[in-house]
């Protein structure tokens, strides 16, 4: 299930990507949001974080991976990677800030 946080960013725990990564694909399309995917217990599928990046990029919104440090290796594209949760919304909020003075 996807938690929407405040600021429009939604965030998502891996082990319920793993299940559904169809439906919550669906999902996030539908919500038109910043995103955030908890990966520190597991990584989805590198097609499912390549239709998301595309998908981002198109609605230009951001996209944020949390992965540890020691893991960061473990994902072959090019993706926002932070290895805590504080950082994942400090990144987006910044972004945020970015596209509200046009940048």
């Amino acid at each position: 299930m996807i938690q929407k946080k405040h600021h429009g960013i939604s965030y998502i725990d891996s082990p319920i990507l793993a299940k559904k990564e169809t439906t919550l694909l669906n999902e996030m399309m539908e919500l038109k949001q910043d995103i955030i995917i908890n990966c520190s217990a597991s990584l989805p599928t590198e097609s499912f974080l390549n239709d998301i990046t595309i998908y981002q990029k198109k609605i230009k919104k951001s996209f944020v991976l949390i992965i540890p440090i020691g893991n960061k290796d473990l994902i072959n594209l090019e993706l926002n990677i932070v290895p805590t949760k504080k950082e994942a919304f400090d990144f987006i909020c910044f972004e945020q800030m970015q596209r509200d003075i046009g940048f």
